[in-house]
């Protein structure tokens, strides 16, 4: 197997578990409204499809999911997926979820934290940033029952 189609592998795999972890929560998915990115070419008419959709309450949450066990230039993804569910995905709560062992140490770990950092910086500056979604989460699959919970008390 190559490892494009590993990485699809695993990436499917690892958003059926955010999947479950969100139904183990009490949170149902539902379909996600697809949207058209930043890089959007405007030559055909594809449009972007989040990983999930949640509604708690009024709020729309977009969970995207990112898994890496190893080291490869996705690990580099993150400001660009930020930046881009910031200016068009229309949403109350974006939430980044990364998982595999990657981000547990070292660079992955660095970059885990700055994706943290940035959130917070666009979270500073929302009329600047933040023209769609409202607020934005960079967080671990464990992390994310809590964070729903969270979201379902503001």
């Amino acid at each position: 197997m190559k490892q494009g189609a590993k990485a699809n592998k695993s990436g499917k795999k690892f958003e059926m578990m955010v999947e479950r972890i969100c139904h183990r929560a009490g949170y149902e998915t539902v379909e996600p409204e697809k949207y058209q990115a930043i890089w959007h070419s405007g030559t055909h008419k594809a449009l972007n499809n989040p990983d999930h959709q949640l509604l708690i309450g009024n709020k729309k949450i977009i969970i995207e999911c990112k898994n890496q066990n190893v080291s490869g230039t996705a690990d580099q993804k993150g400001g660009t997926e930020l930046y881009n569910a910031a200016q068009k995905i229309k949403c109350d709560h974006y939430i980044l979820v990364y998982g595999g062992t990657w981000w547990d140490a070292g660079r992955g770990k660095n970059l885990l934290i700055s994706y943290q950092k940035m959130a917070a910086d666009f979270a500073r500056h929302p009329r600047t940033f933040l023209k769609a979604a409202r607020n934005l989460h960079v967080i671990r699959p464990g992390e994310l029952p809590a964070l729903l919970k969270e979201i379902e008390n503001e």
